[in-house]
């Protein structure tokens, strides 16, 4: 299945997609910090959820990006940024900021029980 760009809201091309739940669904990080989750068997977007309180510089393009396994959580961060976000993915609101990194944040993944991050 190849989506076309324009099916992912006001014509907005995906920043970054990542997969989740063995790639039958896909989390999309839009230009406009949405976050869409795509249910590939059954062809449509279940979920579309806010990022409130981005705080990223004038680039605003996502860099990397991490699901939580029981998908409540979401870390990105911008390309080439030295702190990652955290948000809670029922609520849109940011519930962390992950600074101090002295080189760019190149990747990052939860912990199975989603206790921790490491980026």
């Amino acid at each position: 299945l190849k989506p076309s760009l324009e099916r992912f809201g006001a014509g907005l091309a995906p920043h970054f997609a990542f997969m989740v739940d063995r790639g039958v669904r896909t989390a999309v990080v839009r230009s406009d910090w949405m976050v869409e989750y795509w249910n590939w068997e059954k062809r449509c977007c279940e979920l579309t959820v806010r990022l409130k309180d981005v705080v990223m510089s004038h680039q605003k393009f996502v860099g990397v990006a991490a699901v939580s396994v029981d998908r409540t959580l979401l870390v990105a961060c911008e390309r080439l940024g030295l702190s990652a976000m955290v948000w809670n993915m029922k609520t849109g609101e940011s519930v962390a900021i992950l600074a101090g990194h002295a080189l760019p944040v190149t990747a990052m993944a939860f912990s199975p029980d989603a206790a921790s991050v490491a980026t």
